[in-house]
């Protein structure tokens, strides 16, 4: 991601491009790590808890950031424990729910759009709230979600492949 020095603020392209890498670079390092951890449980849960650790670390540890990483990673190990850890399809699994741990920082792009218009007024340059807000239409959520599965299962499979994991 590239710091915009003439407008001194991310764009929103840039953005989009941190998060769609964050979620592959999760599906990669996590399904690679599901097959090579010899304890397979609490990965998942692992994972999340040095996230929110990371968070709180930079000051950006908050409610919208800690509780979709807290369900993420427990939904992720309940996934596992259900369909068996060893299994390629609860790692598939595990790598898609854990791509979208990023979400409760963008997900208040949809689901809080008067606290992120109202910060993104105070805190960026004029016209950025409302382009922000133009970019990102309610259809553009299932779209982020259906891509990011899309891309999380590919990341999976091409981990797989790069790595030569032997996983059934």
């Amino acid at each position: 991601m590239i710091y915009n020095e003439k407008y001194r603020y991310f764009t929103q392209h840039e953005v989009s491009v941190f998060h769609i890498h964050s979620s592959l670079f999760w599906s990669q390092y996590s399904s690679l790590d599901y097959t090579a951890i010899s304890a397979p449980h609490f990965v998942a849960l692992s994972f999340s808890l040095g996230l929110m650790l990371i968070f709180l670390l930079i000051g950006e540890f908050n409610l919208w950031h800690a509780l979709p990483i807290a369900v993420i990673g427990i939904l992720a190990e309940v996934i596992g424990l259900v369909i068996g850890n060893e299994k390629w399809a609860a790692i598939v699994a595990k790598s898609v729910v854990m791509s979208f741990s990023t979400f409760g920082y963008y997900g208040q792009i949809w689901f809080n759009r008067d606290f992120t218009y109202d910060c993104a007024v105070e805190e960026m340059p004029a016209g950025y709230a409302q382009q922000l807000m133009d970019c990102s239409p309610a259809w553009a959520l299932p779209v982020v979600v259906i891509v990011g599965i899309g891309l999380s299962v590919c990341a999976a499979f091409i981990t797989r492949k790069l790595f030569r994991l032997n996983v059934d």
